[in-house]
């Protein structure tokens, strides 16, 4: 019986590991409750001056909730953290102001529907879709 545990326990201990190497695994609590800022949206970069406030989330592991700005509305709603790896959204709701440019915002809320996973390295939050395309990056926003 003995052996079987440790067995077991290498085996495991193999695989987090593995998944921490890969950047992916449960690492994304480093990122609760930091503001993560926006910095690519479908393979684009997203820079400051793009929109009125610069597109960042919150994400609240206590009570699995997201906050934050698309670029002039306030964005709010809930996830769910599933196994390791991977996560998905409640529709994200938003305030409702009119800005010049809505793509960039119109675009960031969209994605939500879509993530199902994410990788997580350093300081970059990447949220990804079924096949692991990434869908948006974010970094923690040292300036708040």
């Amino acid at each position: 019986m003995n052996k079987i545990t440790l067995v077991l326990v290498s085996v495991i201990s193999a695989f987090c590991l593995n998944a921490c190497k890969n950047g992916t695994g449960a690492n994304i609590k480093p990122f609760a409750g930091e503001t993560l800022k926006l910095v690519e949206l479908n393979g684009s970069p997203v820079e400051e001056g793009q929109s009125p406030i610069f597109p960042h989330i919150v994400l609240d592991m206590n009570t699995y909730k997201l906050s934050g700005s698309a670029g002039c509305n306030r964005i709010m709603g809930a996830f769910q953290l599933k196994k390791s790896g991977k996560i998905t959204f409640a529709p994200v709701a938003s305030t409702q102001m009119m800005c010049l440019d809505m793509e960039l915002e119109n675009q960031f809320i969209k994605i939500f529907d879509s993530i199902d996973g994410y990788t997580a390295k350093d300081n970059i939050l990447t949220f990804i879709n079924g096949s692991g395309t990434p869908l948006a990056r974010f970094i923690l926003d040292s300036s708040r």
